[in-house]
């Protein structure tokens, strides 16, 4: 059987390899094709070049296809897309022997909507939270955010079995009346650090964040505007911003907060044992985003048994004790949560120890089960559909 896998997400094409960020390898196909003899994968696609590629993951391998539509980003498309009108896409739904969505995705509830309608079977992995996505928005978005909750719950509604990458918050949301489970889309690798992590604040104090820096809702400013205050008291505390994007609107904004001492950019690092590595390096990681369903990478850097402060999105306060989150946006709050933390190396010892506890919920081998029982049913209830 061949399962049609559909999500906006930008894959490069370069020569005849295609590579993705960190959200995708060629490993997480296998998930699926345990339980399908093919999958066919709809994204988008852009060009690129030899240098676009370092810290990637090649993605193509055999049993894989790939089928790339345009971006739905003009009103035009997307009014389309809401009328049933896209044609290439209602032909591969038509073709699939199933269907498998991840949402938030234009594409992805288009190809819901098609499955329906042709009498697909039809599985939902829910991975963020449009509407605080889209409430974290100027006054558009807010306009946009009550259309955007209720696609996301009828889909959700409309799907014969539903993988939540949380344990209660998205659930909670956005109910399904299929058959559910949940397990997060993080894949935790067991690397060995290079050395113990210490705790003295007799050293640079890198405070860490995981996310395109092009890409507001990941909060960059947020931690920017809460560690300024602290930065001429904390000489030796830097911000570390790990990830690719276009970073000259930021640079503007450590420019304009005389910041530019103490952040770093260190480029996009690629996913497994180098993001690891990575995070071993830092001493504090911060997650102020707007929007989540459960971050992977809170879930990495608790798993390497470090300090995390967050914001409440989505899922988060899963991970987190309260003592340890802040609400989307506010920056005075992270702010005395950070010099707390930073003050204090006992602080952040206990907290690092707790959150390598509570990051062995999320191993490979527990999560790899759940996920594996979930798609050999939905390939059953599948067969069963065709009359196989």
């Amino acid at each position: 059987m061949r399962l049609l896998h559909v999500y906006d997400h930008d894959y490069l094409c370069h020569d005849d390899a295609i590579f993705s960020s960190g959200a995708f390898s060629r490993d997480v196909w296998s998930r699926y094709l345990d339980a399908f003899d093919r999958l066919t994968v709809v994204a988008n696609r852009r060009a690129s070049t030899s240098v676009d590629l370092d810290g990637l993951n090649r993605v193509d391998r055999e049993s894989v296809d790939f089928q790339f539509l345009p971006k739905v980003r003009t009103p035009r498309r997307m009014l389309s897309g809401l009328l049933g009108q896209n044609v290439e896409l209602a032909a591969l739904v038509r073709e699939a022997d199933a269907v498998a969505v991840r949402l938030t995705s234009e594409l992805g509830y288009q190809a819901a909507a098609f499955a329906k309608r042709y009498d697909k079977p039809l599985a939902v992995e829910a991975v963020d939270c449009p509407w605080d996505a889209y409430t974290s928005h100027s006054v558009v978005g807010k306009l946009i955010a009550p259309l955007a909750w209720w696609r996301m719950r009828r889909a959700l509604a409309s799907a014969d079995f539903a993988l939540y990458v949380t344990e209660h918050f998205l659930q909670g949301r956005y109910p399904s009346t299929g058959v559910t489970a949940s397990a997060s889309n993080v894949t935790l690798i067991d690397v060995e650090p290079v050395a113990p992590r210490e705790w003295s604040n007799a050293r640079e104090l890198r405070i860490g964040l995981v996310g395109n820096c092009d890409v507001r809702l990941k909060g960059h400013r947020v931690l920017l505007d809460a560690f300024a205050p602290l930065a001429t008291r904390s000489p030796r505390a830097k911000l570390v911003f790990i990830g690719g994007g276009d970073c000259s609107a930021l640079v503007r904004e450590i420019e304009r907060r005389a910041l530019g001492e103490q952040v770093v950019f260190e480029g996009r690092v690629s996913a497994g044992a180098p993001m690891m590595a990575m995070l071993d390096t830092i001493d504090i990681y911060v997650h102020p985003s707007f929007k989540e369903g459960l971050p992977r990478a809170v879930i990495e850097a608790m798993s390497r048994g470090c300090p995390v402060l967050a914001s409440r999105a989505g899922g988060t306060a899963e991970l987190l004790p309260a003592s340890c989150l802040h609400k989307p946006g506010d920056a005075s709050l992270l702010g005395d949560q950070l010099e707390r933390v930073l003050a204090d190396p006992d602080q952040r010892r206990q907290l690092g120890g707790e959150n390598a506890a509570t990051a062995r919920r999320y191993q490979p081998e527990v999560l790899e089960e759940r996920r594996r029982d979930f798609w050999q049913r939905f390939a059953r209830y599948s067969a069963d559909s065709r009359g196989e």
